[in-house]
């Protein structure tokens, strides 16, 4: 059984300062995603998480970045917290406990994580 993750992440830049952020994405909100790959990792091991982590935040990156200016900086909180958000979420839905203790641990042990119980 081949093992994805499918990322999605809100990516229309005006949503930022309309939607408050506990709502909803529309059916009319512009949605990316990426699917990433982690059949051929094994997370119960520390590097397999490593690289399950790393696979993740790129396509958080990619999903997220808008292109927009470094100058912009309504743009760019936009796009960290849509790159964080969308990383949360994508850790939680793999509910592999090794990615979730790498996650927490490059997020200094600020990142709140819940896991599914089996």
């Amino acid at each position: 059984m081949t093992r994805t993750l499918q990322m999605l992440a809100t990516c229309a830049l005006g949503l930022a300062t309309v939607t408050p952020a506990f709502a909803a994405p529309s059916a009319d909100d512009d949605l990316s995603s990426r699917v990433v790959a982690v059949s051929d990792l094994n997370l119960s091991s520390s590097a397999g998480a490593e690289v399950a982590l790393n696979r993740l935040s790129a396509a958080a990156r990619a999903v997220c970045d808008s292109g927009a200016s470094t100058l912009d900086l309504r743009a760019m909180a936009f796009e960290k917290n849509c790159r964080r958000d969308s990383l949360n979420s994508a850790v939680r839905q793999l509910n592999a406990p090794l990615v979730t203790i790498a996650y927490v641990n490059k997020a200094g042990g600020a990142a709140e994580v819940r896991t599914a119980t089996r």
